[in-house]
């Protein structure tokens, strides 16, 4: 059996859907540092628990963080045929891009070095994919994969994200992420179908 792996990573969180080979999701996984958000959703929740020690120096602290997050990848998720990666998002805004880099650095050469062919796929793709509108919001993304039938019980939250025309409100959490994952699998799969 084939099967595609779309993967929404980030440092403290990260969003998994599995399609097989008709393109039909069959599961979802997701990571977050939040306890609530897992036991919302247990099933399919992965509670990260590494957290920085006392007197523990930062450095040592973000490569104890990457080694357990890439081991727990390795461990869960090594058994696709292919895997679609979000690439960087080059625009956000974050103290943490370089230690991002490394985590997915880390995680692609497990992907090469297991001998599973990968593709990486730029944010503002995965939404014009999903939606028509490179723009899209995360609410109008989960709308898209609700019409495609994929609703994920995982749980989500509201935030406030300042834009230049005012503050808007818009979904975050482990759904947004299990969602983005959702459609860079399917893009993988329309991509394997041409």
């Amino acid at each position: 059996m084939v099967t595609i792996i779309g993967c929404d990573i980030s440092l403290d969180h990260a969003g998994f859907c599995f399609l097989n080979e008709e393109g039909k999701a069959f599961d979802y996984q997701f990571y977050s540092q939040v306890k609530k958000e897992v036991l919302a959703d247990p099933g399919h929740g992965i509670h990260l628990t590494v957290k920085k020690q006392d007197g523990e120096d930062s450095a040592q602290f973000q490569m104890r963080r990457l080694t357990e997050y890439s081991d727990l990848f390795r461990s869960m998720f090594l058994i696709g045929n292919y895997f679609s990666i979000e690439g960087y998002a080059y625009g956000a805004i974050t103290n943490s891009i370089c230690q991002t880099a490394e985590l997915l650095g880390e995680i692609k050469c497990s992907i090469f070095n297991n001998g599973f062919p990968f593709r990486i796929h730029d944010p503002l793709s995965v939404k014009f994919f999903a939606t028509g509108k490179g723009n899209a919001t995360k609410d109008e993304i989960i709308e898209q994969a609700a019409k495609e039938g994929f609703i994920p019980s995982a749980p989500f939250k509201i935030r406030k994200k300042k834009l230049k025309s005012g503050v808007v409100e818009e979904m975050d959490g482990p759904k947004t992420d299990v969602v983005d994952a959702y459609f860079l699998a399917r893009l993988l799969w329309a991509e394997l179908k041409l």
